[in-house]
């Protein structure tokens, strides 16, 4: 099966940037994008509460995206351009893509929190814990990603990794980029006092102790990160150790980052997915762990179905 890149757009800005991101990715790894679009199953009445749908009709829909695509490939010449369209659920519309030969799906997300159009809410933590593929959300420029000429730092890809129990695909998935953009990797390995420290002590651990705890989280990450270091040569490591939660770590870390990219495994997701889903300050790509489909099976998609 050929493998794709697909991105789900709704005309929106936010939306629109991560098409243009989408393509650009496409291109790096030299495969197809395909542009996508949910529409909602139409109903025989609207509520007078409900907000007019822009894009009222099949043909204005289909219309939308023939736009977007000739754009793209005014822009970019050289890729593969399909687009499609599905009916139905917006959930179940992104895991059908993501369970499709893809080997990326890209949403756009709002600055401030939350998705336009496409994805609303709690909504896109569903597509996130269920995806079969990596899931990347785009951070347009107004939503605070950094330029090139507001860098303060060089050019970096972020790994969220949890020194003792490592995320493979994650970590994969990183180097991987990390050696594809040609720049820098730093490894993100967040650790607190609580399992060191009896919390109903009266004093705090004395600083020897910390000390020592911190070496040995340290030690940890480096371990972690020497067989990769080894895979990939070229890639210059910078792991870096911080004493905070893992969600304000990462937070932090994005800003200024190129990309931000994180392990999510099997069950309900946590504070570090809704931390980054919501808060990070760079594009996110959320890598699917291997165990997450091992018992479950795929997702199935909605109706009606249109294809370029």
């Amino acid at each position: 099966m050929t493998r794709v890149v697909v991105v789900g757009t709704d005309g929106s800005a936010a939306s629109l940037a991560a098409v243009e991101w989408a393509a650009r990715t496409a291109r790096a790894h030299e495969l197809p994008l395909r542009v996508a679009h949910v529409a909602p199953r139409p109903t025989a009445e609207r509520s007078s509460g409900d907000r007019e749908d822009p894009l009222s009709g099949h043909a204005a829909r289909e219309r939308m995206l023939r736009a977007v695509c000739v754009r793209l490939s005014a822009e970019h010449p050289e890729l593969p351009l399909s687009w499609d369209i599905m009916t139905g659920d917006d959930v179940a519309g992104c895991l059908a893509w993501s369970t499709a030969g893809s080997e990326l799906l890209v949403l756009g997300a709002r600055g401030e929190g939350g998705f336009d159009g496409l994805l609303l809410g709690s909504t896109a933590i569903c597509v996130l814990r269920e995806a079969s593929c990596p899931v990347a959300l785009v951070r347009s420029a107004t939503a605070g990603e950094p330029s090139a000429g507001r860098r303060t730092r060089p050019a970096e890809v972020v790994l969220a990794l949890d020194a003792r129990e490592p995320d493979h695909e994650a970590t994969a998935y990183a180097f991987g980029e990390a050696a594809l953009r040609a720049v820098q990797l730093r490894a993100v390995h967040a650790w607190d006092l609580a399992p060191h420290h009896d919390p109903w002590q009266p004093y705090g651990p004395a600083e020897a102790d910390r000390s020592r705890w911190e070496t040995e989280e340290v030690v940890a990450l480096s371990a972690a990160l020497r067989p990769w270091g080894a895979k990939y040569p070229d890639v210059r490591l910078i792991p870096d150790v911080r004493r905070l939660s893992p969600a304000a770590a990462l937070v932090r870390a994005s800003a200024g980052a190129e990309l931000l990219v994180a392990g999510i495994g099997p069950g309900p997701h946590g504070p570090v997915t809704d931390a980054l889903a919501h808060h990070a300050r760079c594009t996110v790509v959320f890598v699917p762990s291997a165990r997450r489909h091992v018992n479950g099976a795929a997702p199935s998609g909605p109706s009606r179905r249109v294809r370029q």
